[in-house]
């Protein structure tokens, strides 16, 4: 159990620091502020005599200007601030830019992904005689808020029901979670859910929550992992609530299948974990 905590804890870690470093782009803020500090450095001296030299135009009546002190504080505000506003102005234009780009990308990606899903649904109930009660879905980390992170599904078959959208599942919940944190690339799982005997020692039940929105009969999940940069991007999970589809479900063709799939597409599963986080 400490093993997973660590393991989850570290996830959220990578997690965040990567968003942090996509999101706000630490090391141009990084050389933003040694480039205002060497500029302030460097016009100082002409913005103190603007209150304090022989030819300034602040009369002598106005000591409160004319102290030193108040002089230099002054002039190092007005400075950074006449390089800081216009970068500042620039950085929220471009911001929401890119939030306009992200949701147009979204909304094209993503029925995009979908019809892909409903191929494989088809493509491999056909090819493994496979009933009518298989799923196929893709499952995302997405930040919920600071040093919070879950799995979320955004992209699903049409025998999916809407409220499964709803569903945020820990970094170490369920099937997914068991899969996430082996993080391995081109990982693969096969989980046997029918019976608690089955499940592996380390495997977390869904939260009651989640129990609710997610269909209850499910029997078997097979989930396969989409990487970028050592971490999982998406989770490509085909489930099945047919419980004489669970041997079929262990044909390692089948395996083989669903990870053809998800590395062929790794590109898009990145470009919408980035979609999906806004970064």
């Amino acid at each position: 159990m400490i093993r997973v905590n660590w393991l989850c804890l570290r996830k959220t870690l990578i997690y965040e620091i990567d968003y942090l470093l996509r999101k706000f782009r630490l090391l141009q803020a990084l050389i933003f502020i040694l480039f205002i500090f060497v500029l302030t450095i460097l016009s100082l001296g002409d913005a103190q005599s603007f209150f304090i030299g022989e030819n300034s135009p602040i009369p002598n009546s106005w000591q409160f200007l004319k102290n030193e002190t108040v002089a230099n504080i002054i002039s190092i505000f007005v400075i950074i601030a006449s390089y800081f506003l216009p970068w500042l102005s620039d950085f929220l234009a471009n911001r929401k830019e890119s939030n306009e780009l992200s949701s147009a990308v979204e909304e094209n990606l993503i029925p995009a992904i979908e019809i892909e899903l409903s191929k494989l649904k088809v493509r491999t109930r056909r090819k493994f005689r496979l009933g009518e009660s298989v799923r196929v879905s893709i499952f995302i980390p997405v930040r919920q808020g600071f040093f919070r992170w879950s799995l979320q599904m955004v992209c699903r078959t049409d025998n999916i029901p809407d409220r499964e959208l709803l569903a945020k599942f820990q970094l170490n919940e369920g099937v997914l979670g068991y899969t996430f944190l082996k993080n391995r690339k081109h990982c693969l799982e096969f989980v046997n859910i029918s019976n608690p005997n089955f499940l592996p020692t380390s495997y977390k039940p869904l939260i009651n929550e989640n129990e609710t929105l997610i269909n209850r009969n499910i029997q078997a999940v097979l989930v396969a992992a989409a990487f970028q940069e050592g971490s999982v991007a998406g989770l490509l999970a085909i489930d099945t609530t047919d419980d004489k589809d669970i041997l079929k479900m262990e044909d390692k063709s089948l395996h083989d299948e669903a990870l053809d799939w998800i590395i062929a597409r790794s590109k898009a599963i990145r470009l919408l974990w980035r979609t999906k986080n806004n970064v």
